[in-house]
């Protein structure tokens, strides 16, 4: 089951007695915790019949205590769905999380049992794990991390979710500057949410004053200026990261610029010229706006250069992570691996390739 349906299901009051939320990305799973929260019971149940265990305090045993007890029912409690709700969070440090596979199998159907076990996936090769996935009285849900080419869409939909309008390159500089990291992604657009109305449009402005993004010094411009071997406004801005290292990590940038780098070489090995630009967009990943930017840089790049500065990339992040060799014929190598040193000498060979 996917997350939308997921979460359309327990809008419904639709329960099954036992879900496992599992996977790397933990937004999903904390947006479905928290339906859960919302929707099985009322604010006047919760205090009678919600239990809240965390992982890393407890034993398997107290989560079956929890999850066999009966719906308390008082007079208090009028209109009572004589439910429970048992939520284990933080389920990836319970290190006897598989000795709750019988209860799996046998749940106590007046429960609502939901495992948040964020971070990384169950082992699927495990025979418990294999018997909940095929029980009918439980739903599994895998949370993966978003791919790179999905990113734009999500964060559209985000803001569009919200009643906002975004111009273009406010979606793109979130993307290369936030990362796949939708938690993240999602608390700063909340921030700036509370504080601009859904009639103004979010412009690269406000994405700066409430977020931190500069827009004259980020990511995307740096590409951009590579991209045209603007020399001074690239060094510019590698100068400004220098300032500020811990916006602009060594492997976020670099990670950053592979990206972009590689959509460049993927679009100078396309033959036809006379495609539809929407298709040729569509075909290397790059959002149709961008396509005439990324075909103005192939002037500035052939496919082997673009080679060369795909190396380097892959040679400057192993360099700032301390375990790449280092070339002594160098006439640019440097015995410092400090971030200033890396980033400016990245940028002035790929400048110069």
């Amino acid at each position: 089951m996917n997350f939308a349906d997921l979460q359309k299901e327990i809008q419904k009051k639709q329960f099954k007695p036992v879900y496992i939320l599992h996977g790397e990305e933990s937004y999903y799973i904390d947006e479905l915790v928290a339906s859960f929260e919302k929707w099985v019971l009322t604010e006047e149940e919760k205090s009678f019949n919600l239990s809240i265990l965390y992982g890393k305090e407890i034993e398997f045993k107290q989560v079956l205590d929890a999850a066999k007890q009966f719906p308390m029912v008082t007079d208090l409690l009028p209109t009572a769905t004589t439910r429970r709700l048992v939520i284990v969070k933080e389920a990836q440090e319970l290190k006897t999380l598989e000795n709750l596979a019988p209860y799996f199998e046998r749940p106590v159907p007046s429960t609502v049992l939901v495992i948040a076990h964020k971070h990384k996936s169950l082992d699927k090769r495990k025979k418990w794990v294999k018997t909940l996935e095929a029980a009918a009285s439980a739903v599994v849900f895998e949370s993966t991390k978003i791919k790179d080419g999905q990113l734009n869409n999500w964060i559209s939909n985000y803001i569009q979710e919200h009643r906002y309008k975004a111009e273009p390159q406010v979606v793109e500089v979130l993307a290369q500057s936030l990362g796949n990291d939708l938690g993240k992604i999602s608390n700063e657009l909340d921030k700036l949410f509370i504080n601009v109305p859904p009639s103004q449009p979010i412009t690269s402005q406000l994405v700066q004053q409430y977020i931190g993004i500069s827009k004259d010094y980020n990511v995307f411009e740096l590409q951009s200026a590579l991209g045209k071997k603007d020399e001074a406004k690239a060094l510019k801005i590698v100068n400004h990261f220098c300032k500020n290292p811990k916006d602009n990590p060594m492997p976020a940038v670099t990670a950053i610029l592979y990206g972009y780098f590689s959509k460049l070489y993927a679009l100078s090995a396309l033959k036809s010229a006379g495609q539809n630009p929407k298709d040729k967009a569509k075909e290397v990943d790059i959002l149709p706006f961008l396509l005439s930017e990324y075909e103005n840089a192939l002037k500035f790049y052939n496919r082997l250069q673009l080679e060369q500065v795909l190396a380097l990339l892959l040679e400057y992040d192993l360099r700032s992570k301390g375990v790449a060799p280092r070339y002594k014929d160098d006439m640019m190598y440097s015995e410092n691996t400090d971030y200033d040193g890396l980033i400016i000498e990245l940028a002035y060979k790929i400048l110069h390739c």
